[in-house]
Parts: C-alpha cells; sequence; structure tokens
C-alpha cells in the first residue's frame, strides 16, 4: 500500500469557487485579497481597524498596498506589548472576527463539487491500495464538505473517511446540529485531515463572545468539535446549569505562534511530521510556503530531509510556486501542473 500526503493550501479553496465565476464577494480570499474583501462585505470592524491602524501607524489598511498577515501582526505585537490599552485588544478582535467572517461569507456557499478542487483531485488519487494523509494550514470546512459529498456516491461510497475519527484531536464532546449533514458510523477509521492551524468547527468555552480579552486568552484544554456542514457564529452550549458561548480555535496568521496553541495543537504537527517522514508521494496544491511562514518551512524541509519520498507534486497557477519548493526541500519536483484537470 502506498502512502500519500496532500497538503491543500487556500489555492485549493480558491480552484474549488472559481469555475462557478462567483463575484468578489463570495471569492475566496488569499492574503493579499482579505482586506480587500471585508471592505467590499462592510464588515463589522472595518472602522475600528482602519481607526486604530491610521491612528497608530499612518496606514489605510484597505488601499491595496497591504497583506493581510502584516496587519495581523502589527496589531498583535502592540496587544502583547506593555501599556498598549485597550484600542490595540479591540483592533485585534475586530479582526479576528472579521477573519472568520470572511471565510465563513466566501466558503459556506460552495457545492463542493467542481472538477477542479480538492474533491476533483482526491477523486483522482486515491485508491483502495492508498493510505492518504491531509494537511492543511487553511480553517474552512471545504476539505470535509468535497470527502463527505464523495462519500454519498456510489463510486466512493467506501472512501474511508469519518468527521469524528479524521481530526487527530481528542475532543471533550462531538456537537450536533439538526442541519448537519454529518451523521456517519463512528466506528469508521478515517484517514486523517490534519488541520495545522485549528478549524472553525473546534471550538472551546468562554463566558462572552463580546470581551475583546478572548483574542487572546488559551483555549483550554477542553475542545468541542461541531460535526456541520456550515460554518456558524455566535454558537451558545450549555453542558450544565450557566450557558457558554462556543468560540473557535483558530490560528491566527501571525509570525510567532503562542505556547497557547502549540498545547492544543502540538498533537497535529507530530502527526504530519510522521506522515511526510512515512509518505511515497507529495501533492501540495495551492500552498506555496510564504517566506514568512516558518514553521511550515521547518515542517516541510525537516520532515522530507528524513524521508524517502519518491514523487513530489506540485499544483498551482504558479510555476514559480514548484521552483520555490524544489529550493525548500533541495530536490526536482517531479512534476508540476497548473491546476487538477491537468492531472493524467
Amino acid at each position: 500500500m502506498s502512502n500519500l500526503v496532500l497538503l491543500v493550501g487556500a489555492g485549493g479553496t480558491l480552484a474549488e469557487a472559481l469555475p462557478s465565476h462567483p463575484s468578489r464577494v463570495r471569492l475566496p480570499p488569499l492574503d493579499e485579497t482579505f482586506l480587500q474583501l471585508c471592505r467590499l462585505l462592510e464588515l463589522e470592524g472595518v472602522a475600528t481597524l482602519r481607526s486604530y491602524m491610521a491612528e497608530r501607524y499612518g496606514i489605510e489598511p484597505f488601499d491595496g498596498s497591504w497583506r493581510m498577515e502584516e496587519i495581523f501582526n502589527f496589531i498583535y505585537s502592540d496587544v502583547h506589548t506593555p501599556g498598549s490599552g485597550d484600542m490595540a485588544l479591540e483592533a485585534y478582535w475586530a479582526l479576528l472576527k472579521m477573519y472568520r467572517r470572511a471565510i465563513a461569507r466566501t466558503t459556506n456557499w460552495l457545492k463542493h463539487n467542481s472538477r477542479s478542487g480538492v474533491g476533483a483531485l482526491i477523486r483522482r488519487v486515491w485508491s483502495e491500495e492508498t493510505n492518504m494523509t491531509i494537511l492543511t494550514f487553511n480553517q474552512d470546512l471545504v476539505i470535509e464538505n468535497a470527502l463527505e459529498a464523495m462519500s454519498q456516491t456510489r463510486t466512493y461510497a467506501g472512501i474511508p473517511w469519518d468527521i469524528e475519527t479524521c481530526y487527530g484531536m481528542r475532543f471533550k464532546e462531538y456537537l450536533y446540529s439538526s442541519q448537519s449533514g454529518f451523521f456517519r458510523s463512528a466506528e469508521i477509521k478515517s484517514f486523517l485531515v490534519l488541520k495545522l492551524h485549528g478549524s472553525l468547527n473546534w471550538f472551546y468555552l468562554a463566558r462572552s463572545a463580546e470581551d475583546a480579552k478572548n483574542s487572546i486568552r488559551s483555549p483550554g484544554r477542553d475542545l468541542y468539535c461541531l460535526t456541520n456542514q456550515r460554518i456558524y457564529e455566535g454558537l451558545t452550549y450549555k453542558p450544565g446549569r450557566r450557558s457558554s458561548h462556543l468560540l473557535p480555535l483558530v490560528v491566527p496568521p501571525i509570525y510567532e505562534k503562542s505556547s497557547s496553541y502549540k498545547e492544543s495543537l502540538g498533537r497535529l504537527w507530530k502527526l504530519a511530521r510522521s506522515a511526510i517522514q512515512n509518505a511515497d508521494r507529495l501533492i501540495i496544491f495551492g500552498y506555496s510556503f510564504p517566506e514568512n511562514d516558518f514553521a511550515a518551512r521547518s515542517l516541510l524541509r525537516s520532515s522530507f530531509h528524513q524521508s524517502e519520498l519518491a514523487e513530489v507534486t506540485v499544483i498551482d497557477t504558479s510555476a514559480a510556486v514548484a521552483g520555490r519548493i524544489s529550493a525548500l526541500l533541495n530536490t526536482p519536483c517531479h512534476h508540476y501542473y497548473r491546476s487538477v484537470s491537468e492531472l493524467p
């Protein structure tokens, strides 16, 4: 049995949407388009962020010249600077909520049947002789929805997929919704979908959904998984006498990840490292390994160095990405394709 690792980036989500020719406000964002999308959607928090960045840095964050990661790191640094004040905290909280809402608005509508997206890729490369692991830094639910859609077909009904066994996480409880499409047997041993920056259906409990201090609080040990096909906000849960708010566990795009996230997600990074080390094939779809994502670059380079990969494939609209990954791994990319449809 061959061991295959799929590494899926934001370009994979974008590829799922593009065939439908969506308007700009329905197009899943990349790092360089996120802030413009927030402005176009007129999301709550735009005014807060604009005011803070203008006063603090003389920056207009929505003029198209700033990347999402840059703005996140400006404010994240301020929040952790002694004496920074409440304005920095409010701006960071506003940015986090915009981040979640923008992803929800641009991915909840996807039908997950595109011939260019994640589902199409899995249909092409998976067989019963394939032991597959999916790695992603995406926090949307596009991969899960694509897999669920596949499992409902006659051809792929036997695919080893189950939302309760795929994540490699230890959840205190699985939460269900009457609108959920995920009601398959938890006895299925699913292949792994390792979401290294968290997921918008993983939650921790908080007393308030509006307290800006929750933007930097530790997620804690008790995590809950909502087995649902959509991204929701404003959810509450009442495990005891008192109702609590469910806040999603996502790692914001910051250069220096805090120890609280490492505590929650460290197990997933170990599983990812092991998967790459034992892989025969690696396919990188829509992930460009940006220069500032040191943790991701370190993971791939160190894992690859200790592996015996026989084949590396890159799927990306930019050929420069294949060159960048080849340099990072210090090995040639054996195959490069601009889209999933070009695969043999």
